[in-house]
């Protein structure tokens, strides 16, 4: 539902879904799959080291008006990181994903979008694959309870994120985008 929203409100770059769903969803596979082998606590760390730095980089973007020049990181080893982490953490596709987008000098406002349309593929792979490993019967009524929170709170963040005015991180926009 959120990713439609992002669509509808044109916060999509459709060519960045093409290139970053594919490995999104090759991330997730795998990263579903070699889930019970890995321990939580390196994960739980390595995620948390990588967002402060992903953080550090967006903040001197926004109050130094540069990007952060990590360009060299690609489209696929992005997308494939971040379905990866997503699959293994439980989560972590927006964060990862996004906040290397932005830093990376992408569009806020697009990378948002974008990735919230990418991550509908990169968790019905995950899901899928999920469903075939493991016995998610005991689990029907906190899944369907996620479901129902997910679907009433995803068609609120595009109406944020077109409003959000981008301080620092311009992007091309419709002259009648104003804050």
């Amino acid at each position: 539902m959120a990713g439609a929203s992002h669509a509808w409100n044109r916060n999509v770059d459709w060519g960045l879904v093409m290139r970053l769903a594919p490995a999104g969803v090759a991330g997730g596979i795998v990263g579903a799959f070699i889930l019970t082998g890995l321990p939580e606590n390196a994960v739980k760390v390595f995620v948390v080291v990588y967002l402060a730095g992903m953080t550090l980089l967006i903040t001197r973007r926004i109050f130094t008006g540069k990007s952060a020049g990590i360009r060299f990181i690609g489209i696929l080893p992005i997308g494939l990181g971040g379905g990866f982490l997503d699959a293994i953490g439980g989560g972590g596709w927006g964060p990862m994903v996004n906040s290397t987008l932005i830093a990376r000098g992408e569009s806020a406002r697009h990378s948002i979008g974008s990735v919230s349309v990418c991550e509908f593929f990169v968790t019905m792979a995950v899901s899928v694959t999920f469903l075939f490993s493991l016995d998610l019967s005991r689990y029907g009524t906190v899944v369907l309870g996620l479901i129902i929170g997910g679907a009433l709170a995803a068609p609120h963040s595009p109406a944020v994120s077109l409003r959000w005015r981008d301080r620092g991180l311009r992007s091309p926009a419709p002259s009648s985008f104003r804050c």
